[in-house]
């Protein structure tokens, strides 16, 4: 029952200490976008070692569990893609949102991708 208890208070501590803000944040997600030869893009995320990444690529709002887990790097996605996500801890708490759309500007010599 003891070590119930002490279990218990620890929950409780890391969820007050979450709340105030006094708890490190949860990670956002990097994503990087690779234009291919064929016009598509190759998309990776990394969020660290700090959580799992959950992501949709129609623009809607990524939730755990709801969206795709991303496990490995997503291929040939058309240019206009938006590819949203986010990291989630095992303890119940979650990054913020970050988005990417999936556009060249092609510039002349330069070529600037989101």
């Amino acid at each position: 029952m003891k070590k119930f208890l002490n279990v218990m208070i620890f929950v409780c501590a890391v969820c007050l200490f979450s709340c105030e803000g006094l708890f490190p944040p949860v990670k956002t997600p990097a994503i990087s976008a690779k234009l291919q030869d064929d016009g598509n893009y190759n998309v990776t995320m990394d969020a660290g070692k700090n959580g799992s990444i959950f992501y949709t690529l129609d623009g809607s709002e990524p939730k755990y569990p709801e969206s795709a887990l991303y496990t490995e790097e997503l291929t040939s996605l058309p240019e206009g893609t938006v590819v949203r996500a986010i990291s989630y801890c095992p303890s119940g708490r979650y990054s913020t949102i970050t988005e990417v759309k999936l556009t060249c500007d092609v510039t002349g010599d330069v070529v600037a991708c989101e």
